[in-house]
């Protein structure tokens, strides 16, 4: 064999050194990855809570305007032909609340009686906006989608109906939020937590915005935001988000059910993640230092390293037989040592697995049915219970099987229970598990499966074993009992349980038969 000019100590080194790194490289990019998550995981939670706060504040703000007009809507009930009495009303609700950039009161046919401020000059035209025409034929309490108002503007109308004692509609008071324009939404949420990327916004219950720090992004349509999407439905969370504008975000949202709105508060997933690119920055110039100390280190140690393994390649060559076969001649070997180590160490590994394998599979398999034991059956199921896959599981067994022993004896027993293996193996589908659990009780483990379709599947073995000869010359019946995870139990031990009750309300009844509820 030709020697290779590379001694072991280069190979050592070498390794040694990218191991060095590799393992450096493997913690900082672990740090950084922990850091990150860390990040994401406080900016989440912090917008989150910020958004539900806001959508708690902004939901006892809306309440308290709506009582508030209710008052004022009973006190005008008692003057709705007095003009005078009127304006005073307007202008006291006007100046007593911040809410609204303006107040109207129209009598029962949307006919303007009074409005504040004076300078909008809407005193006897007719309400006939889209927001108002809701207001005035339900009758009932409206916030409003946004609408163009009879001024022009792009606002949200928030009306109270005014009856009087005997519930005869008698018009309604009503204000208008100016979405483009400084309104109380600005004053609620304009002030935010951080300084940076992070901002609050607002949608309809139509996904359109109402409120953004950003006044050109009102009346956007942002429905396809998937937070958005969340918010609407009713949700309160956070997730990672990519908005409309292509921005990755992460944002907390809450829904403010009494006017079907919902609080986005998000912040730039790359702004929130700079402090662990820059900590990932320092620690990478912190050690280059290192780095170039251990190699220095690395070359000594190598030299000594090498002068133990060559004399146990010495020792693996004369202890070993030296009867190459093809395989291992077709392995490529650097080095002398090295190719004398590798073919004592894949012989001994050879044995090894071979051995393992052997004994897996008889601790793991039934001898008679080649099925899987009870053992394999646990370990498959505590995985799927593990990443909360669900499943069910067919719990069965022969019925009348100690009288088909002591009446054919064990023999045929044993037909008859590597014919009901074979039956099921047939039965099942690819990613289907069929184990022997015990004597002739048996299961099948049934992943990402109904309890309709399981028993589908169980009741479809019992049919065509009733309809064939078993080893006995006569028909062989079974009993099953089914349970599903997660819905009849949370763990195994309960779920097995399940299914035993299950089996035994179907042998109590009669046998041959499958039964999915206890």
């Amino acid at each position: 064999m030709k020697k290779s000019s590379l001694r072991l100590y280069h190979y050592i080194l070498l390794v040694s050194f990218l191991s060095f790194v590799l393992a450096i490289a493997a913690t900082t990019w672990s740090s950084y990855k922990i850091n990150t998550r860390n990040l994401k995981e406080e900016t989440l939670e912090t917008n989150r809570v910020y958004a539900e706060k806001l959508a708690q504040t902004t939901g006892t703000y809306l309440t308290t305007t709506i009582q508030t007009m209710a008052y004022s809507a009973k006190e005008l009930a008692g003057f709705m032909d007095d003009e005078e009495e009127i304006q005073l009303e307007t202008y006291r609700l006007m100046n007593q609340m911040n809410t609204f950039n303006s107040i109207v009161v129209t009598n029962a046919a949307g006919k303007i009686l009074s409005a504040s401020p004076e300078k909008l000059n809407l005193e006897n035209q007719i309400l006939n906006t889209e927001g108002g025409q809701q207001a005035l034929s339900e009758k009932k309490v409206i916030i409003s989608d946004p609408y163009l108002s009879l001024t022009g503007r792009h606002v949200i109308f928030i009306s109270i109906p005014i009856f009087d004692d005997n519930q005869t509609y008698l018009g309604l008071v009503g204000g208008s939020i100016y979405l483009k324009e400084a309104n109380v939404l600005y004053e609620l949420l304009g002030e935010h937590f951080y300084e940076d990327s992070s901002y609050v916004f607002v949608v309809d219950r139509k996904g359109e915005i109402i409120y953004h720090q950003d006044e050109k992004r009102i009346l956007d349509d942002v429905n396809k935001n998937d937070v958005v999407r969340k918010v609407l439905n009713g949700e309160n969370g956070a997730s990672e988000v990519t908005n409309t504008q292509g921005v990755d975000m992460l944002a907390g949202y809450a829904s403010i059910p009494l006017s079907n709105w919902g609080i986005i508060s998000q912040r730039e997933t790359d702004v929130s993640l700079r402090p662990a690119k820059k900590m990932l920055l320092i620690m990478l110039l912190a050690m280059l230092p290192l780095v170039l100390i251990s190699l220095i280190v690395l070359y000594f140690i190598s030299k000594k390293i090498a002068r133990p393994l060559n004399q146990l390649a010495y020792y693996a060559e004369i202890s070993t037989d030296r009867n190459q076969e093809v395989d291992l001649l077709q392995i490529d070997t650097y080095y002398y040592e090295a190719f004398q180590l590798k073919k004592a160490l894949l012989f001994s590994f050879a044995f090894l697995h071979n051995q393992m394998n052997h004994y897996i599979e008889k601790s793991t398999t039934d001898s008679l049915t080649k099925l899987h034991n009870r053992r394999a059956f646990e370990e498959v199921a505590s995985k799927l219970l593990k990443s909360q896959v669900p499943f069910s599981i067919v719990l069965l067994d022969i019925d009348n099987f100690k009288k088909i022993n002591d009446t054919y004896g064990h023999n045929v027993g044993d037909e008859t229970l590597l014919f009901l293996a074979n039956q099921m193996k047939d039965g099942t589908r690819l990613q289907d598990e069929c184990c022997r659990y015990g004597g002739e009780e048996f299961i099948m483990l049934l992943p990402e499966t109904g309890v309709q379709e399981a028993w589908i599947i169980a009741d479809r073995l019992r049919k065509n074993l009733s309809e064939q000869v078993g080893p006995t010359g006569g028909i062989i019946t079974i009993s099953a009992g089914i349970s599903t995870f997660p819905q009849d139990a949370a763990n195994l031990v309960d779920l097995i349980l399940e299914a035993d009750k299950r089996l035994y309300k179907a042998k109590s009844e009669g046998k041959n038969r499958v039964i999915v509820e206890a």
